[in-house]
């Protein structure tokens, strides 16, 4: 605004030829706030961290395109569902495996973890830590800025790596950076963020949502479990059960509903909420519109069953939604082999079990596989009378003490601790009302890979967790080796930027 107006004034210069001019192009347009200036009181500093969290819940701003949804489909979990293959075509390829570069939904996982990473980068620009909050703020971004880029390393390979927003026109072509470079950055910002942050228990309650000491050990133990530090990743997750700062919900169900929200073993969320009152409006697109936030979780509506050909299911709490993400036989047979009724009733249900709930089936829907999905559920319970398909306030669990456990069960497997390996293997299953697991060698970490589809469906861990494992290929149907490890670079990231290469087989 400020160049507008002196442009303006400039061109009034011109036509009347008034060199004196010059004094009233020098005068500062009122309301205009110096970037530079902006951050020196807490409460701004505030706003700005909040920006940074913000990105969490971007899963309709390009269209749709949720991060857990999208990296829930290329596994074997479940299906895409949906109306037809061409309903939500970039969701649909993605469980086909046969998207490609111009895939909309990779775009937007590439799109909203940069622009995450651009918002940490503002704070930490422009930030300085003169007081204990500025301090912790700065802690809290690089903690989501290891977040955002662990997410695109683990995802996309070599990226570019920008750790600042002073960057000129002629630095705008980026090439990629070495994945070893994006870790050892990943790794630098969470030992900032541990050093800055306090535990869990520091934090007001209405401060949960925001990344503690333990979430930033979390990410760590994952970030080295990817690049293969199983002893690094062991001492991270025993520094996290020491601390006692988590713990295990006695009921696994809860842990997904509105009640369960940052309780005893949540260590991240994204948070949407349910009290906005959203309406579609007149142009509900248009997210500058009053009423037309984005401010619910849409995607509980869109994987719902779908309407039409499912009936409410009273018993079940669940009502009709868009017919996306239903499970798979293979989800639900695992349950069933392993004894697992505690976490298969929270998770998914059976035709029959559904109709036995009072729910009702009238015909085929797209993908079908003769199952339905009660984690992250359409529950009335989560939304609110305004409308209720559009303001579900379910949050995603982004991180749990119980996938940290997990790690460190592999981790300690891997470096010949087996006694700790089953311990924390173990704690999970207690929860889940199964005996202890005494097996060792190979079959511990087949039980510890079972235990993570049992314990983990449909919270976007499964496709990476067999990637790393080496497994994709035997059974992921339609996945290439060589080629789908990694999501294929946005084609149009390549056209803005010559020196951004693609992936093998993309």
């Amino acid at each position: 605004m400020k160049i507008y107006t002196k442009i303006i004034a400039l061109a009034i210069c011109m036509v009347l030829g008034i060199v004196a001019c010059q004094d009233y192009l020098d005068v500062p347009v009122n309301g205009v706030i110096v970037q530079d200036s902006y951050y020196e009181a807490d409460k701004d500093v505030n706003a700005a961290i909040l920006t940074a969290y913000d990105i969490l819940t971007w899963n309709n701003v390009w269209d749709w395109g949720a991060p857990v949804f999208i990296k829930t489909l290329p596994s074997d979990e479940g299906t895409c569902g949906g109306s037809s293959p061409s309903d939500q075509a970039g969701y649909n390829t993605l469980d086909d495996y046969t998207y490609d570069s111009t895939n909309d939904k990779v775009s937007a996982f590439w799109n909203l973890n940069y622009f995450g990473v651009h918002r940490c980068n503002t704070v930490l620009d422009f930030v300085t830590p003169d007081t204990d909050f500025k301090a912790r703020a700065i802690g809290e971004a690089h903690g989501l800025r290891a977040y955002y880029y662990l997410e695109l390393v683990s995802h996309f390979g070599d990226v570019p790596l920008l750790t600042t927003t002073a960057i000129t026109p002629e630095e705008y072509n980026q090439p990629r950076a070495a994945s070893s470079d994006i870790y050892a950055q990943i790794e630098s910002d969470l030992a900032a963020a541990i050093a800055a942050l306090p535990e869990k228990s520091g934090y007001a309650d209405s401060d949960k949502f925001r990344i503690s000491k333990g979430t930033a050990l979390g990410l760590l133990a994952k970030a080295q479990m990817n690049q293969g530090n199983y002893s690094g990743a062991l001492t991270s997750v025993q520094t996290i059960v020491n601390s006692g700062e988590y713990a295990l919900a006695d009921d696994f169900a809860s842990i997904f509903e509105l009640d369960g929200e940052f309780g005893s073993g949540s260590m991240l969320e994204a948070v949407f909420t349910s009290e906005v009152g959203h309406n579609w409006g007149t142009n509900p697109w248009d997210l500058g519109l009053p009423g037309s936030t984005w401010e619910s979780n849409m995607h509980i509506q869109l994987m719902g069953p779908r309407e039409g050909v499912f009936g409410d299911a009273e018993d079940l709490g669940v009502i009709q939604g868009w017919g996306f993400n239903y499970p798979s036989p293979k989800l639900y047979d695992a349950y069933i082999a392993a004894g697992d009724d505690v976490r298969r009733l929270a998770t998914v249900v059976s035709e029959e079990e559904y109709l036995a709930a009072g729910g009702t089936f009238t015909g085929d829907a797209h993908d079908y596989n003769g199952y339905i999905r009660l984690k992250y559920g359409s529950k009335p319970s989560e939304s609110n009378e305004i409308s209720i398909q559009q303001n579900y306030g379910t949050n995603w669990r982004l991180l749990r003490y119980a996938d940290i456990l997990l790690v460190g069960a592999e981790a300690a497997a891997r470096t010949g601790d087996e006694n700790t390996s089953r311990q924390y293997l173990n704690m999970v299953r207690t929860r889940a009302g199964l005996s202890d697991m005494m097996a060792s060698g190979n079959d511990l970490l087949e039980a510890i890979i079972n235990e993570r589809f049992l314990e983990l469906a449909f919270e976007g861990f499964r496709f990476q967790d067999m990637v790393r494992w080496g497994l994709a290929g035997d059974n992921f149907e339609g996945f290439e080796v060589g080629k789908h490890e990694l999501f294929p670079i946005p084609n149009d990231e390549i056209a803005r930027a010559p020196a951004m290469t693609q992936n093998p087989g993309w």
